[in-house]
Parts: structure tokens; C-alpha cells; sequence
């Protein structure tokens, strides 16, 4: 269904016969079960003003936490609109916006706004697509002067902005950089796969990335032709999304822009043209950094209009099929001998709006053809008998679960993604529907569809007698027969049997690990929090939150990791996710695992760090029960069922093999010991080592985490209470078998001498640069981690500003630390960026003069207060959700300090003065350096 739900599951995809002549064409004849229509958001108004400037207002209800103003002026008009002499415009009037106006010259826009707190790219964004460009502001909803501001900017971007030809020229490489880091001189197989797709439609040669030529020698003049052209009230919306009580958005928006007058949007005298798959066709398509082996097949399908009724039932339609038909082909993958190792199927549209089943789906080395056979034959099983009852059943099940969370999760989410949600539909010309009446109608229509219904639409969903298949394969490889249509129509004409009606899997364990609680303490009043310690030494922070109603999270830090492990293990601790999530928990593994989640509308991720590991799970509240029993169950269940087994070594070792051919490997081979060492922690193990691992080793690696840990945190953030979660630990985590606590494992510093590595190989005509700065000794001190989230900000804006000044010459430029945790000995700063090769000695040049610069002239007070501003304001967006409130609490854990301290930053920061962090990236930058230039 096209409406918020729906749109939160869509998945952006490109999107003489040989076969039996009875096959069903698509038709548009769809009748359907109900009146299907959708009710307008009362939470959104909307108007036009005199001019045709079109505006929305989305008000959302105060839920303690939305404290931003979403800001969007959006412009009806992207790299579709450019003409042959202009590719690559659109996107570069978008970079030129934040290059000056006429209110803000040059670089103010960003410095203004920096200093205030916001982001670059985060709060301050912009993006271009094929119909549109969107210029984003993250505005504090507490300070009106900076309100005011941002809408004088997106007056300034929509008719003022300055195109100084200084600027663009300083700006062209600045854009060309860009597509050598996004897209890369040598073309990638997903381009191969596009330009086949797309070949005869205007979308072939108008990716908004732009021509390299076009954009390198681009003028003011011809930047300026397009903004007029386009950027006009009438080719234009401005979007609000804030809080209740905000501000007059409506009264915002007629006082800034009324005034901008100009003349009618020209008319669009060109044609998009139409995807054309008639007949079938296949590819291969390879690039050097291809390590895998997949299929991607595109099937045209039924198309009906998403305005209709009709529409938004066969689009609740398709998404039951395509997740029955998913799970069918996962199946595949789980047997002996298996072609498969992992797929999927989506119902999708191309950019052009035409309707394609798009199936995917991953393969072993040298068994491409029979993984085609088998895709081919489960695709005409599936409109030879349609779906059985119970997968029809099971499908309604999973998916009115993922609504009702998606729907949980938008009632709680911020204002910035409601303002992206909101974007997104303007674009497709979708309702702007409320959400809950769209929630109602889902349920509705999962009462009412049939399963004869949804066979009959099965029988002309998607046309068989025309594909277009993409065999993706690394270039070390060579696919030397390629009949593939012959496969293809001789799987179509093969009978098959009637698919087997498999009844949904009943969980089997129930993980009781009962014991008592030791402490617990009420900090709700005072710091909203609630604590136990339980007997076996575990600790429980839950922090009640109604932001999700009726949704919870958990996330769960065992603290030791790699670090607890003898180095032979370390190969497995390296399967070991991937086998516990496919082995599964309750008795159940594989798609019967998967299934079985979904359907309780449960996330679950387990993971190995070196110096923890945990669990992250979610879902509805009232599946908490299950959520603590999966986190038990993560630890003490020791059953490696063997085909899941089977299946995570033999796709690992294949993918390691392909791995190994990749200039991506040869860097890393390269860059990881210099940094690292001999620690076995940091090697790429080959597929040898990796298919001898053994069962048993999986095992005891898990075993070892549950023996030989330094504690383990479990915190909950949801619309749960003290008295819902008591009980529960008692019958599930209070009695888990843990291990003493360990001492920490700790080895010795990994960067013990600085040195230079030049690597050949790259694919692409770019050099990538790394940098890594190791310093020893620094204390494990909660306030030092703070002090270099403001030290990385401020370094990361010299940075930024020194590759301004020389535009161009260096692009994706970003700085972060790795900190020393108990575990460690050393700290660890990253500083990384692409460029041209050409420019490869005076990028280093610019680099090591700007790092020497920090420390000849240190940070001023004024840089480490915009610093902190930008730090503070992070830390305040990430605590407005239930996910960020739960990661903050376990962080907390890692550095050390007082778990009642994850809400406060502002407190911490106060702690951050320009000495301590000039002190800190002294020792950073005095430490031992390693330097890394790949290059072609």
C-alpha cells in the first residue's frame, strides 16, 4: 500500500518466445475487496500562496523529546531537467548554494550555522535526484533567532543565490571529486547494469552525478541559466515539520516568501521514454572490486493505478507474495548441495513508474546456472498454484507486525524523519495520509482478501515470457557459457510440483535460568531510571519511555570479547554471528527461525567486538518476555544445527576467496598488520583456514564469552514498566550460568613504529589516503572520551576548511577516533580521504601542514566552543529515541562512568576546556603515525 507504512518497507532498486505460449500477459482488471481510500493527515495543513508557491506544515503532538524544526524547500526540478549541454547542473547549482547568497557570502551559510551547533551534512544537507532538489535545515526549536535565520537561507537558496565565478570554478572540483569517490573511473557493475536497464529512456545519460567534462568546465553563466529557469515559486514547495508550538509556520512562510515573483515554470518539452523488457535478456557484469557471485533478475508486472482502490489492495497484495515468495527461495539455500545462499523478491518500480518483481539472490562460485533454474522454476511454481493457506495466513501476520511497528516507531520518530517521509511522497505524488486510518485499513483488508483472490492476481502478476537477468561475478573469474535464455525458458517448461503447505514453526525452548535479585534501586524521580543487580552479578537498567508506544528495546553488553579468547578461536569468533543468528534460538534455525521473528515483529542481532560482545534485540512490548529469553538463549545455547552451519562456512570461505582477488584486499593485507601488528584479531582469514573451522569451535567461542567475561549490562529503553520487568529476570536472567568476572585481557600496544605504505592497485584513477595517529599511555578517564568528541570535531573543521581553500583537492575527507577502552593500550585517530592521483604529493603536503598547524597554532577558545556546541547538539538528537537512548546507556558501560550520566551531556562537556583538548591531539599527533596511499 502507498501510504507512511508502506513506504517505510520500499526498497530502492533500478529496477521469438521460447516459453509456453499459455503463459497470462499482465492485465489492469483488478476488482477490489473493499472501498480502499485514503484519509488526509490532520496533522499536516496545506496551501498555495499568490505566486503558486506550494507549502505543508506538519504539527506533531509534544512527546517530550521532538525539540527541532525541519526546515525543507523543495524544488520540482533534478538532472531530468538539465539539457544535453547541462548534465551534471542541477546537482552543482545545489553545491553552489552553500557558496554564497546574497544575505550570506560565500562560506557564511555553513560557518553561521556550524557555530550555532549544526552539522555540515547532518543538520545542513542538500541532495539532488532525477526530479527533485531538496535543501534540508535541522533548526533548535527553543531558539527563534536561529529560526529566522534558516528561513532567510531558504529565501537566499530559492532566488539569490550568487554563482560568483570564482566560486564555481573553485567548486568544479569539488563536484568532480565527488563522482571519483561515489562513482569511480571504472565503471561499476551496477552502472552496466543501469545503462542496460535504462538504454533508449532519458535516464540513461542524466544520473544527477552529472558528465565529468560538463561539470569541470562549467560556467556562472550556464549554472545561472538553470537556477532562473527552474527556481521559481511555482516549480517549488517549502515544508515545515515541527513541534506544537514551535512557531507560526504558515505566517513564516507567507512573510519570507511572498515576495519572490517570477515568470511560469517552461513546460517540460521532453520524454522520460519507458523501460522496455519485451523478451528475455541476460548480462554479465563485473568490476574489480566484485567479490561475490548474484543474480539479479527484472520481470515486468502488473501495474494498477496506486490512486485506486484497487491499487492500494494490489500493492498489499504484492507484498504478500513477494514475502512468501522470499521465503520460498531462502529455502533453497538451506538444502544439501545448495546453488543458493541467500534471496529475496521485492515488487518495485523503475524510475520511469514501470512496475517490475525484481529477485535477487546470492550463489556459489560455478553453479550460476542452476541457481537460474532454480530462481525460474520457484517463480513458476509460484503462478502455477499460487500461495497455500497457512503462507497466506503466515504472510498477513508478518506483515501487519512490521506495520504495526513501523507504525509505533513513526509516532515516537523525530521531526526529521517525518519531514523525510513527507519529502518522499510530494515526490512520488502520494497522499499525504494519516496514519493510523492507513493502519485500520491494512487490518481491514487482512480480513478481508482471500486466498483466492490473491491467486487469481498471482496468475498475471508478473510476465514470464520477458526478463532481464544480471549475473554479477568477480573479475578474477571468467563465465565462459553463458546460454542463459536457454536455461531460463527451459526452467519454464519443466513441471513442478505443488509447493508444500508448511505450517508456521512452534518454538520449542523456553530458556528458564530463575534465580533472585541481590539490589534494586528507584531512580525514577530523580534520574528516570530504574535499576537491579541480580544475584549472578548482572546488571538491569531500564528506562521507562513512551516514545514507541508499545515497543521496547533491549540491547545487552557482555563485557571481554575477542580480547577473552585463545587465539585459535579466533577464526570461529569470526562465524560466530552468523552461525548463532541462522542456527536461531527456541529450537528453530534458518527460515523457520526467521519466520518466527517476524511474525512476533521481533529485531535480533547478536555481536563480537574485541572487547565485548551482546545482543541487540527489539520489538512490541508485550514480547519482552521472549526478548529476555532470546538474550539468555544468544549465550547458552549451544546447538549449531548443521546445515546453517554448513551454509555460513561454505559462503564465507567462497566469499573470502573472491575477497582475496579484490585491490580492496591487497590494502587491507597490507594496512592491517602495519597498524595492527601480528594480533590474529586483525587477519583476513583465507577459505581454507575458514572451512576448517569446526562446529565445535563455533561453540566454544560462545562458551568462553559466557565463562570468561568482565561483567554484562542489560539495558531497556520502552513503554515497559519496573513491575513488567521484575518477574521476568527472575525466571530468565538472574539465574544465567555466567562466569566469575575475569580480569581484563589486555595486549600490548599494536602501532609500535611510525612508517609509510604505498600500495598499487587500485581500480580506480584515484589515490585513497589513510592516516593513523597511536598514542600510548592516555588515561581511561570518561572525561578524556568526551574531550575527543570535541577534539575530533575541531580537527575535523580545520581539515575541512584547508581542503576548501584548495578546492578539490581532496574529497570524503573524515576524522574519527578509535578510544583506548579498558582493553586497550593505545588510542587510535583515523583520518581519511580520496583524491586525484595527480594531486596525490600535494594532498599529503596539505594534510601534513594542516595536522603540523594544530599544533604550531592550537585550538582556539572559539573553535573548541563551536566544537562543543556541535557535540552537544548530536548527543541531544541521538537521545530523542528509543534506539539512541539505549546505545547511550551501554556507552556509558565501555568508557566507565556513572550509567545515571548517559542523558547529560552538557554536563560532561562543561568539563571540556581548549587546554585539555589541545593536550589530547598533541599526544595524538606526537604519536606513532602510519601513513597509507593506495593508488592505481
Amino acid at each position: 500500500m502507498k501510504n507512511y507504512l508502506a513506504a517505510t518497507l520500499a526498497v530502492s532498486l533500478f529496477g521469438c518466445s521460447l516459453l509456453p505460449t499459455d503463459n497470462p500477459s499482465p492485465v489492469a482488471d483488478f476488482q477490489a475487496s473493499g472501498d480502499w481510500a485514503p484519509v488526509p493527515d490532520p496533522l499536516i495543513t496545506a496551501g498555495t500562496l499568490a505566486n503558486g508557491l506550494d507549502w505543508y506544515v506538519k504539527t506533531l503532538p509534544d512527546n517530550g523529546s521532538r525539540d527541532r524544526v525541519e526546515l525543507r524547500l523543495r524544488i520540482r526540478a533534478g538532472s531530468m531537467e538539465e539539457t544535453d549541454a547541462e548534465r551534471g547542473l542541477a546537482h552543482f547549482v545545489e553545491h553552489m548554494a552553500f557558496n554564497g547568497t546574497e544575505r550570506f557570502p560565500k562560506q557564511d551559510i555553513v560557518a553561521f550555522f556550524e557555530a550555532a551547533g549544526m552539522t555540515f551534512g547532518g543538520d545542513i544537507n542538500a541532495h539532488t535526484s532525477f526530479h527533485e532538489t531538496v535543501y534540508k535545515l535541522t533548526i533548535p526549536a527553543d531558539n527563534p533567532e536561529l529560526l529566522e535565520t534558516a528561513f532567510d537561507v531558504m529565501v537566499d537558496w530559492a532566488q539569490a543565490v550568487s554563482f560568483d565565478p570564482a566560486e564555481v570554478a573553485k567548486e568544479a572540483p569539488v563536484v568532480v571529486e565527488e563522482w571519483r569517490g561515489s562513482y569511480g573511473t571504472e565503471t561499476p557493475a551496477w552502472m552496466l547494469e543501469y545503462q542496460s536497464v535504462y538504454d533508449g529512456t532519458r535516464y540513461a545519460d542524466r544520473l544527477p552525478i552529472g558528465d565529468v567534462e560538463t561539470v569541470s568546465n562549467a560556467t556562472a553563466e550556464q549554472l545561472t541559466g538553470y537556477y532562473q529557469r527552474w527556481y521559481r515559486p511555482d516549480n517549488a514547495e517549502v515544508i515545515v515539520v515541527m513541534p506544537e508550538g514551535a512557531l507560526d509556520a504558515q505566517a513564516a512562510i507567507r512573510d519570507n516568501f511572498s515576495d519572490w515573483q517570477d515568470e511560469a515554470v517552461p513546460s517540460r518539452d521532453w520524454e522520460a521514454g519507458t523501460v522496455s523488457i519485451t523478451q528475455p535478456r541476460f548480462r554479465a557484469v563485473t568490476d574489480s572490486n566484485q567479490d561475490s557471485h548474484q543474480w539479479q533478475l527484472y520481470l515486468p508486472s502488473l501495474s494498477v493505478d496506486p490512486a485506486t482502490a484497487a491499487g492500494r489492495e494490489v500493492d498489499f497484495i504484492k507484498q504478500i507474495y513477494t514475502s512468501v515468495l522470499s521465503a520460498r527461495l531462502q529455502r533453497l539455500g538451506e538444502q544439501d548441495d545448495a546453488a543458493l545462499i541467500d534471496a529475496a523478491a521485492v515488487a518495485d518500480e523503475f524510475f520511469d513508474g514501470t512496475a517490475q518483481l525484481d529477485v535477487w539472490a546470492s550463489v556459489y562460485s560455478g553453479k550460476e546456472e542452476q541457481a537460474l533454474s532454480q530462481l525460474t522454476r520457484e517463480l513458476k511454481r509460484l503462478q502455477q498454484y499460487g500461495l497455500t493457506e497457512s503462507e497466506l495466513e503466515k504472510a498477513k501476520r508478518q506483515l501487519l507486525t512490521q506495520y504495526r511497528n513501523i507504525d509505533a516507531w513513526l509516532e515516537g520518530a523525530a521531526a526529521k524523519d517525518h519531514a523525510d517521509y513527507l519529502v518522499y511522497f510530494l515526490d512520488q505524488g502520494l497522499p499525504l495520509e494519516d496514519i493510523d486510518a492507513a493502519m485500520a485499513e491494512l487490518e481491514q483488508m487482512a480480513e478481508v482478501i482471500t486466498l483466492d483472490t490473491v491467486n487469481e492476481f498471482i496468475r498475471s502478476a508478473y510476465n514470464a515470457d520477458a526478463v532481464a537477468g544480471f549475473y554479477y561475478y568477480p573479475k578474477s573469474e571468467s563465465v565462459e557459457n553463458q546460454n542463459w535464455e536457454a536455461i531460463y525458458a527451459q526452467a519454464w517448461q519443466q513441471p513442478v510440483d505443488a509447493p508444500v503447505d508448511r505450517q508456521t514453526a512452534e518454538s520449542g525452548i523456553d530458556y528458564i535460568f530463575d534465580g533472585g535479585i541481590a539490589q534494586q534501586y528507584d531512580l525514577l524521580e530523580q534520574e528516570g531510571l530504574y535499576l537491579w543487580v541480580l544475584e549472578n552479578g548482572v546488571t538491569v537498567v531500564l528506562k521507562p519511555s513512551e516514545l514507541e508506544p508499545k515497543r521496547a528495546n533491549v540491547l545487552t553488553l557482555m563485557l571481554g570479547g575477542k580480547r577473552q579468547l585463545p587465539d585459535e578461536l579466533i577464526p570461529a569468533a569470526e562465524q560466530w554471528q552468523e552461525v548463532r543468528v541462522r542456527s536461531g534460538l527456541f529450537g528453530l534455525s534458518g527460515q523457520d527461525f526467521f519466520e518466527r521473528v517476524e511474525i512476533d515483529g521481533l529485531g535480533y542481532s547478536p555481536f563480537l567486538a574485541d572487547g565485548y560482545s551482546g545482543v541487540d534485540v527489539s520489538g512490541p512490548s508485550e514480547q519482552l518476555q521472549t526478548m529476555l529469553q532470546m538474550v539468555a538463549g544468544t549465550y547458552t545455547d549451544d546447538t549449531v544445527e548443521e546445515a546453517m552451519f554448513n551454509l555460513t562456512i561454505n559462503s564465507s570461505a567462497e566469499y573470502a576467496a573472491q575477497y582475496a582477488q579484490t585491490p580492496d584486499y591487497a590494502l587491507h593485507e597490507a594496512y592491517l598488520p602495519a597498524v595492527y601488528g601480528d594480533d590474529v584479531r586483525y587477519w583476513q582469514f583465507d577459505a581454507e583456514t575458514i572451512q576448517s573451522i569446526t562446529a565445535e569451535q563455533v561453540a566454544a567461542v560462545q562458551q568462553t564469552l559466557l565463562t570468561s567475561n568482565q561483567g554484562m549490562v542489560v539495558a531497556i529503553v520502552g513503554d515497559v514498566s519496573p513491575q513488567d520487568v521484575t518477574p521476568l529476570l527472575r525466571d530468565h536472567l538472574a539465574g544465567l550460568p555466567l562466569g566469575q568476572p575475569q580480569a581484563p585481557a589486555s595486549l600490548g600496544p599494536i602501532t609500535d613504529e611510525s612508517k609509510t605504505l604505498r600500495i598499487d592497485g587500485m581500480a580506480e584513477e584515484k589515490t585513497a589516503i589513510r592516516y593513523v595517529f597511536a598514542a600510548q599511555n592516555i588515561p581511561v578517564d570518561p572525561a578524556i572520551y568526551m574531550t575527543s568528541e570535541v577534539a575530533v570535531e575541531a580537527l575535523q573543521k580545520r581539515l575541512h576548511n584547508a581542503i576548501r581553500e584548495d578546492s578539490g583537492l581532496t574529497y570524503g575527507t573524515s576524522v574519527w577516533d578509535r578510544p583506548q577502552y579498558y582493553f586497550e593500550q593505545q588510542w587510535l585517530l583515523h583520518i581519511r580521504l580520496s583524491t586525484d592521483p595527480a594531486r596525490e604529493q600535494e594532498a599529503l603536503e596539505k594534510l601534513d601542514a594542516t595536522l603540523a598547524q594544530a599544533l604550531t597554532e592550537p585550538f582556539t577558545d572559539e573553535e573548541i566552543t563551536e566544537a562543543n556546541h556541535r557535540v552537544s547538539e548530536q548527543y541531544k538528537q541521538t537521545l530523542s529515541t528509543n534506539a539512541g537512548m539505549v546505545n547511550e546507556l551501554v556507552s556509558t558501560v565501555l568508557i566507565g562512568d556513572d550509567i545515571t550520566r548517559y542523558d547529560n551531556p552538557d554536563l560532561a562537556l562543561a568539563d571540556v576546556s581548549t587546554d585539555k583538548v589541545n593536550g589530547l591531539v598533541s599526544q595524538w599527533l606526537n604519536g606513532e603515525k602510519v601513513v597509507t596511499v593506495h593508488h592505481p
